[in-house]
């Protein structure tokens, strides 16, 4: 039987860095907020603060404010010089209400249109442990491909073909996904059990801001270690 989109996930992504590629991802995503980065980097806040599209895209604010339609404009991903512009949405969801972890997403909906009902949604989980999901957006089956210039070329053989993807940066500590200072560990997941947790807030919220994708046949799909979770 294939859970809906707000049934319970018991299931643990425990990533591996990938350096290279989320150097890409960082030339990538930019947000229509002024062309903003999602995340530039990871400081302390202390001193003056930082003009807007220097700070994370935060978007959980948005979903308790009942501001849905600015969430969803703000996370959407702008097309850069030379690249295919795709519609996506990129930006963190706070899970842990008073131990504040901020995942990381990048959601590309389907490029295919189902108009007999609505379009599947796959979360994909990377292996490793503790490889970013965006690897697998740039890598291996996301509609766009991280090229060596810099650039990103269309993959035309993609899963966001016939599904909507959402890619995940999980658990906290993972690519870009961060603690509450972006500094203290404290906050990362113990266990298994913290991490599915997190990535069942984070599924809630994203299908407040994705309605679509709400009653959407939901599959998780995984990799390598991550796959040990799907029992």
């Amino acid at each position: 039987m294939r859970p809906s989109c707000d049934a319970g996930v018991s299931t643990l992504a425990v990533l591996r860095g990938a350096g290279a590629v989320l150097l890409v991802a960082l030339v990538l995503l930019q947000c229509q907020r002024g062309d903003a980065w999602p995340y530039r980097q990871q400081r302390k806040r202390t001193g003056t603060a930082r003009n807007e599209e220097e700070l994370p895209l935060y978007l959980t604010p948005y979903v308790v404010q009942g501001r849905v339609r600015d969430a969803r404009e703000r996370s959407r991903v702008g097309a850069m010089a030379g690249s295919p512009d795709i519609e996506s949405y990129a930006g963190f969801l706070t899970v842990r209400e008073r131990e504040p972890n901020h995942l990381f997403f990048w959601f590309f909906p389907a490029l295919k249109k189902h108009p007999g009902g609505p379009t599947p949604l796959v979360l994909w989980l990377q292996g490793g442990p503790g490889e970013p999901s965006v690897f697998g957006a740039l890598v291996e089956h996301g509609p766009l491909r991280a090229v060596t210039d810099g650039t990103a070329a269309f993959r035309a053989h993609t899963w966001a073909q016939e599904a909507s993807v959402v890619y995940v940066d999980q658990p906290v500590g993972t690519g870009f996904s961060h603690s509450h200072d972006g500094v203290d560990d404290r906050w990362y997941c113990a266990n298994a059990s913290d991490a599915a947790a997190d990535l069942y807030e984070f599924i809630g919220q994203f299908c407040v801001i994705f309605a679509e994708c709400h009653n959407a046949d939901f599959f998780i799909a995984a990799e390598s270690y991550a796959g040990i979770r799907m029992r």
